[in-house]
């Protein structure tokens, strides 16, 4: 586990949410990490999806209704990007797929959107001069960008 997450931008976030892995379930493969990774970051990113709607009373502006708006847009085609990682993972042998180059470039662009929805989400904010609904909004995505922005790192340089 620490070899698959030595090369993540958060460390320490990697090696706590797949430290739990191991304790449920005594697996150690990289490859099984990995697809339990995405897998995580799909569950998070789920339920940060929620989060627009709850926010939308707290908007006090038209500008940030449409920020929350975009953001839950933003965030569902993450979830959707999330769910073809997940099937591209969860299908056939995962080590064949991972030594795949067309399937791991699909995975790094699948990755790669989520972050990129992510931060387009939380600009969002900026441009509707809500620095309070923009902090509640990093906080309920925090994770799921993590998670995303680490399988994205390990994807594209673990030697699987």
């Amino acid at each position: 586990m620490n070899g698959l997450c030595a090369t993540t931008t958060y460390k320490d976030a990697c090696i706590k949410s797949l430290s739990s892995l191991t304790r449920n379930s005594g697996n150690n493969n990289p490859q099984q990490y990995f697809k339990s990774g995405i897998n995580m970051a799909l569950d998070e990113i789920t339920k940060a999806s929620y989060l627009p709607n709850t926010l939308l009373p707290k908007a006090n502006s038209k500008r940030a209704t449409s920020a929350l708006t975009t953001c839950k847009e933003l965030l569902e085609q993450s979830i959707d990007r999330l769910k073809m990682a997940s099937d591209q993972v969860g299908v056939g042998d995962l080590h064949s797929t991972l030594k795949d180059p067309t399937a791991i470039l699909n995975l790094r662009l699948e990755l790669g959107d989520v972050n990129t929805f992510s931060t387009n989400c939380l600009d969002e904010f900026v441009e509707a001069h809500d620095p309070q609904l923009q902090q509640l909004m990093q906080d309920g995505i925090t994770n799921a960008k993590e998670l995303a922005v680490n399988m994205l790192d390990v994807v594209s340089t673990y030697q699987f």
